[in-house]
């Protein structure tokens, strides 16, 4: 008999095996060999309290957890109780992980569709201490990832050669991963989907995949879609057969998936969701819930006591988490959100995708993860031993083994890779290529990011197992296969970059309408303006409206501008006889705007959408910072606004102007900028000097010196020697006084201390100050990507470079300064001007990395992704600050009606004495901070300063401080008498 038929045979059972098993067999023998190595070198059993608890419990007697997989409890004593050793369960996982990345790789690079995956990417991500680490815990984590990456290297052999045997395989291996973990569902889901919408590329000519083709793998692409489904219904109907009463007979995959979703989604839940699923709730005890707090989620699904959700739902439902009524009111209570207000759930569900971005929330995390700071129950103890016959040593929770130590060392890491990974999958799922494998590497990392924060109640690093080692993957693939397309040098992409692509108005105008409602919400309340002592100071002088008052307040503060501009404003205030905040920040607010977007218009190309873009770049900047900052000070006190505001705007603008100043008249305004802000400030006097002197290294270092450094180096240069004046009139007749809030340190009176704590302190601040720092970083991509899209051009010059060392030297003046005469950072409006500065840090530096990497022209769908880019940025700080503007708006009348008393009081003839009613003041409150110690204060030398300064202007001897919502008749509220405030007068005259 012939040997063909068997040979045949042969080789067709080896084709159907070569998507798992390869030939590459070196590369797996040299994986094998590292993880025994590994587990070798870090045995340490690490347990994280609570879930290995549960796992340890399981069966005894006849307890089986209702949300956990009883399958890794049952099976993972068995081992441990069969080989006596806890390190046989380590290695099984240890080894688990290194299967599913050598299957994987060989399904890739079988299917790579003409890219390049090299052998040394699974053996580099194997060595990952993150993953490793969790292979030493008593957790599901780490096997259920090798499962998955198992479950991914099956998906090639039945979507691209049809073979029954690879769905077969991908049905085991999902069933097992989601018997593990349940949270592998949704991603095993996710992932086909990805799939399936890239199906739709289109693909490159001669690629040997013709439309049939697509559209068969579109049919088998829906058909791997059931296998989650199918892989849920076994494990759903295995839990009714396995799990203890009440859940005996029931199908499920988590008993209290209800429950943990609540605590998911709790700080976009509303009261009335809660009436609506029948919970009765008054609004005192949903204050007392805090839902809104990100960071009490975990604990209102864990901790007792009434003022967390779980515990409330308890007491008020009378029942427990494991009836299945509690867990139909808490789907219940989630629905409602769903139905009546999905876009909180959505705000909600970015707020948790950004934690995984924030490197200080990874590093937070650490000791919680990794048990260090949880010492064992005695009962778990003395079971470990019981089931693995060999004693335990005490504290083996804090003992650092190495792998934990190289976690510590470097997880800062992770963040930046997810970042790398999630562009890079999209890199690959946008290529003009067939479906192949490194397409499936990338729709798993993009599925495993994205359901994470699904089922996650804070930022936990063992939910990104997965999605670390596919980020790793598909960064690694991208950097091999366009290397050189990265490394192209910055001149020839300008020569590329000649054509203009037309902006698209309708984006701009979009970003235009997000931008003007924010800064709307905030105009409408500008009625909470506040003055301090400063005003009453100032403009309190026996003779205003004479010139040489500002003489000797510029012999005080030598800023002209800023000076001059609130001259102006006294003159004004002591001709009406009225406070004018409204009518004074109004328009300096719309001025800072307009001088931002006129010289952005300055530099666009003259086309259609010119004046709309300007516009969108201006609004959107100011509504930004004005959104992600403190705002007392710099926006609502008019002292502080005449001065900061000028600086940043004008550092604002030269960021346009910069980057043409072709044509004297540009050069003029660049110039005038730069005055401004030169005689607005300190901090923009440092930024003058700090700016000429990058010009002047520039101009003398550069080897090809163009005209605008060679010829005219005017326009840069006198606006440095102004602020040189500037500074050194301060250091002359201001650094000797002690001044308020004033306070001896070791850093106070020496410079180079100042520096070097201001060295560490800044960079601190500039990554942690304020809110939504890392939505700054998705702010300026769409900032970025907006601008670059309207020039038409790489927009980043030589003169950026100077502004961006001019940016950074202001923001260390700024805080070494303060060390140095005051003793510590001070105050509010030097951080908000600070964190202004780091969000034009931000844009320069992708505008630095967008010109080094970017691709000739703009793509026709740039000017939309920046609209969402952007739109998004401003969306997620206006949510969160929704409570505090809806607070400030319910003081609105409060803060009128009590300047409109203190204005009448102090101007009533015949008594020297005054109330002064404070304005409204709250946790809740964006605008706050104005205090004063209640009660009747004669002005005398002990008193408050900014009491005398207001007793000295409105010429009264003693002031009674008066709480806003006391008035002239004692009244009770909730049950609360409040007293009256003597002197309380109604209000005569409204006052601006």
């Amino acid at each position: 008999m012939s040997s063909a038929p068997v040979q045949h045979a042969a080789r067709a059972a080896r084709s159907r095996f070569t998507p798992f098993l390869g030939s590459s067999w070196p590369v797996g023998i040299f994986m094998v060999a590292v993880t025994l190595l590994l587990v070798a070198v870090d045995h340490v059993p690490r347990f994280y309290q609570g879930d290995p608890t549960a796992y340890f419990a399981t069966g005894l007697s006849g307890w089986v957890p209702l949300d956990r997989s009883w399958i890794y409890g049952y099976a993972g004593r068995w081992l441990v109780t069969t080989t006596g050793r806890s390190a046989s369960l380590i290695l099984v996982q240890a080894c688990l992980l290194g299967l599913g990345l050598w299957c994987l790789h060989r399904a890739a690079r079988r299917h790579g569709t003409g890219l390049v995956l090299p052998s040394a990417l699974p053996c580099l991500l194997l060595l990952d201490p993150l993953n490793q680490s969790y292979a030493r815990f008593w957790l599901t984590d780490a096997p259920a990832c090798g499962l998955f990456l198992c479950f991914l290297a099956t998906l090639p052999a039945f979507l691209f050669r049809s073979s029954r045997l690879g769905l077969l395989l991908a049905f085991v291996t999902i069933t097992a991963t989601i018997f593990l973990r349940v949270a592998f569902l949704p991603i095993a889901l996710g992932t086909v989907l990805c799939c399936l919408i890239a199906s739709f590329r289109p693909s490159a000519r001669g690629a040997g995949q013709k439309g049939s083709a697509r559209g068969g793998i579109r049919r088998r692409l829906l058909m791997l879609l059931l296998l989650p489904v199918a892989s849920g219904t076994v494990l759903g109907v295995a839990n009714g057969q396995v799990a203890s009463p009440p859940a005996r007979g029931h199908f499920f995959l988590n008993w209290k998936s209800g429950l943990y979703t609540m605590g998911v989604f709790l700080p976009a839940l509303r009261i009335e969701d809660f009436r609506r699923a029948g919970v009765e709730i008054t609004p005192e005890e949903f204050d007392r819930l805090q839902l809104g707090r990100y960071d009490r989620r975990e604990a209102a699904v864990w901790t007792d006591g009434p003022a967390y959700a779980r515990s409330f739902l308890q007491q008020r439902l009378h029942g427990t988490p494991e009836e299945a009524s509690f867990e139909k009111r808490c789907s219940a209570i989630v629905r409602s959100a769903l139905l009546h207000h999905p876009q909180d759930l959505l705000v909600t569900y970015l707020r948790s995708t950004l934690l995984y971005l924030s490197p200080e929330g990874w590093h937070g995390v650490l000791p919680s993860e990794y048990g260090f700071n949880r010492p064992w129950p005695h009962w778990l103890t003395g079971h470990i031993a019981m089931i693995t016959g060999r004693p335990v040593p005490d504290g083996l929770e804090k003992l650092r083994s190495p792998l934990p130590t190289i976690v510590s060392a470097v997880i800062w890491v992770y963040p930046a890779l997810l970042v790398l990974g999630c562009l890079a999958s999209v890199r690959l799922l946008c290529r003009r290529a067939p479906l192949g494998g490194p397409d499936i590497i990338a729709a798993g990392m993009l599925a495993a990011f994205a359901m994470a924060p699904l089922y996650s109640h804070t930022l936990k690093p063992r939910y990104m197992l997965p999605a670390v080692l596919l980020a790793g993957w598909s960064t690694g693939i991208v950097l091999v296969n366009d290397w050189k397309t990265i490394r192209q040098p910055m001149t020839r992409l300008r020569s590329r970059a000649g054509s203009r692509v037309r902006p698209l108005p309708w984006s701009a105008a979009l970003i235009f309408i997000m931008a003007g409602g924010c800064i709307a919400a905030y105009l409408m309340q500008l009625s909470l303006g506040r003055w301090q002592s400063d005003e009453y100071v100032m403009f309190g002088q026996p003779h205003p409206w004479r010139w040489d008052v500002l003489r000797i307040r510029l012999e005080y503060s030598p800023r002209p501008v800023s000076e001059l501009l609130l001259h102006l404003y006294g003159l004004a205030v002591s001709v009406t006889d009225r406070p004018l905040i409204r009518t004074f920040l109004m328009p300096l607010w719309l001025a800072v705007v307009a001088v931002v977007a006129a010289a952005a218009w300055l530099v666009l190309p003259g086309r259609s959408g010119r004046s709309v873009v300007a516009l969108a770049l201006g609004s959107s900047l100011f509504a930004f910072c004005l959104l992600t900052g403190p705002v007392t000070e710099l926006f609502f006190w008019p002292m502080a606004a005449g001065a900061y505001l000028p600086t940043v705007g004008a550092a604002s603008a030269l960021l346009f102007l910069l980057s043409d100043l072709s044509s004297p008249r540009r050069r003029l305004a660049a110039a005038t900028l730069l005055l401004i802000a030169a005689g607005s400030s300190e901090v923009g006097a440092a930024f003058a000097v700090c700016f000429a002197a990058a010009m002047s290294v520039l101009a003398i270092f550069r080897r090809r010196v163009d005209a605008s450094f060679r010829r005219q180096p005017l326009w840069w240069a006198l606006p440095g020697l102004a602020g040189l004046c500037v500074i050194g009139l301060i250091l002359r007749f201001r650094a000797g006084l002690a001044e308020l809030g004033s306070q001896h340190s070791a850093v106070t009176g020496h410079p180079v201390e100042a520096l070097l704590r201001a060295s560490w302190f800044w960079p601190v601040e500039l990554v942690t100050g304020g809110d939504a720092r890392l939505g700054g970083l998705l702010f300026a991509f769409g900032f970025v990507l907006l601008w670059r899209r309207a020039m038409g051009r790489p927009v980043f010059t030589a003169f950026h470079l100077a502004l961006l060392l001019a940016i950074a030297g202001a923001s260390m003046f700024s805080v070494s300064s303060a060390l140095l005469h005051y003793g510590a950072v001070c105050c509010e409006r030097h951080e908000a001007t600070r964190l202004w500065f780091g969000d034009l840090l931000a844009i320069l530096l992708v505008m630095a990395l967008e010109t080094l990497l970017g691709r000739g022209t703009a793509r026709s769908w740039s000017g939309w992704a920046a609209a969402g880019a952007m739109t998004l940025a401003l969306a997620i700080p206006l949510h969160d600050r929704g409570r505090g503007l809806r607070a400030d708006f319910n003081a609105l009348n409060l803060a009128r009606d009590g300047r409109d008393k203190t204005w009448l009081s102090g101007r009533t003839a015949g008594t020297d004495e005054m109330a002064f009613f404070l304005p409204p003041d709250g946790a809740d409150m964006l605008v706050r901070g104005t205090w004063q110690p209640a009660g009747r204060h004669v002005l005398d030398g002990d008193a408050p300063d900014m009491l005398r300064a207001m007793g000295q202007f409105f010429g009264k001897d003693v002031v009674t401080v008066c709480q806003p919502y006391q008035t002239d008749n004692p009244w009770i509220i909730h049950g609360q008498r409040i007293d009256a405030c003597p002197r309380a007068l109604k209000p005569l005259i409204v006052v601006p």
